[in-house]
C-alpha cells in the first residue's frame, strides 16, 4: 500500500475511502453513496456577485450522500440517519469568490423543531457561516481537522473552503427523513447577509445588499461535542453509539446540547 492511500484511509476511517485527483474514490464494492456536483452555472440565483465564464463551468463542490459499508446499512437506518461527505474544490485561479455550499436551513420535525446537523471537517480548513431564520444573526466558526460543529434548529448554513488552493472535505450526520432540506432560505437573498470574498490569502465578508435584515457578522467557536470524542470520526462514534445522536431526529429532547450562544 502507498503512503498515500494509506493517509487517506486514516482520514476516512473506518470507510475504504481515498482521495485521488480532487475526487473521492471508495476503494471497493460496492459503493452505496450517491455522488451529486454542484455548479455556480446550475445555481446562480445563490450568487449575490458577478462571475466569470470560467467561474460558472467551473465545479465548486462534490456531495457523497449516504457513504456507508454495506453491513451498517440498516444500522442507520434504524435509527433514521444518514452519513455524507462534502468535498470543496479549490477555488479558480483568480476568482474573488471562495468555494462555498449553496446553503440551506432545515425544515421542523412533529414537535415543530428544526433538524439540527452535525460535521466534522476531515482535511483542509472549512468556515462555517450560520444565519439565523429571521437574518438578525450572523456567526462564522473556523473549524480545522478533527473539529466539529452542531448547526442548531432555526439556523441556516453554508460551508466555505477557507483555502483557494486545497480541497477542503467535511462529514455529516443528518436525520434520512427525505424533504428536510430548505434552500429557498438562501435563493431568495442570493446567498447568506453576508459574503465570503477573497482579500489576498484572506477570506472576508461584505454585506449582502439583497438581504433584507440588519445584522453583523460575529465569530462562533467550534467546539468539541459531548456525544464524539477528539481523534475519532463521526462515522466511527455513530457505529459504537448510535443512541448518543438521538438529538439529530429529536432535539426538542436535547435543547442544553444544541445551545449556541
Amino acid at each position: 500500500m502507498s503512503k498515500h492511500t494509506a493517509r487517506s484511509n486514516k482520514e476516512f476511517a473506518p470507510l475504504p475511502i481515498v482521495l485521488k485527483k480532487n475526487e473521492l474514490v471508495w476503494n471497493t464494492a460496492p459503493c452505496l453513496w450517491k455522488r451529486e456536483q454542484k455548479k455556480i452555472d446550475e445555481y446562480r440565483t445563490f450568487f449575490s456577485r458577478q462571475t466569470t465564464k470560467e467561474q460558472y463551468a467551473h465545479p465548486l463542490y462534490r456531495i457523497y450522500r449516504n457513504a456507508v459499508q454495506k453491513k451498517d446499512v440498516f444500522l442507520f437506518s434504524k435509527h433514521a440517519l444518514r452519513h455524507d461527505l462534502t468535498l470543496l474544490l479549490p477555488s479558480p485561479k483568480n476568482s474573488p469568490l471562495p468555494t462555498r455550499t449553496i446553503g440551506h436551513v432545515h425544515k421542523k420535525n412533529k414537535a415543530g423543531v428544526s433538524y439540527p446537523e452535525l460535521y466534522c471537517v476531515i482535511k483542509g480548513t472549512a468556515l462555517f457561516l450560520l444565519e439565523n431564520k429571521r437574518r438578525t444573526i450572523s456567526l462564522v466558526a473556523r473549524c480545522s481537522v478533527g473539529e466539529k460543529i452542531i448547526i442548531p434548529p432555526e439556523y441556516g448554513h453554508i460551508i466555505i473552503n477557507a483555502s483557494a488552493h486545497a480541497p477542503a472535505i467535511v462529514a455529516n450526520l443528518f436525520t434520512s427523513k427525505k424533504n428536510v432540506s430548505d434552500y429557498s432560505f438562501f435563493k431568495k437573498s442570493h446567498g447568506p447577509s453576508w459574503i465570503p470574498l477573497w482579500s489576498k490569502k484572506e477570506i472576508y465578508f461584505v454585506k449582502n445588499e439583497q438581504s433584507v435584515k440588519k445584522n453583523s457578522v460575529k465569530n462562533l467557536l467550534a467546539r468539541q461535542t459531548k456525544v464524539t470524542k477528539k481523534g475519532v470520526s463521526l462515522y466511527a462514534s455513530f457505529i459504537k453509539n448510535p443512541s448518543a445522536f438521538d438529538f439529530l431526529n429529536h432535539p426538542e429532547h436535547h435543547r442544553p446540547l444544541l445551545e449556541i450562544l
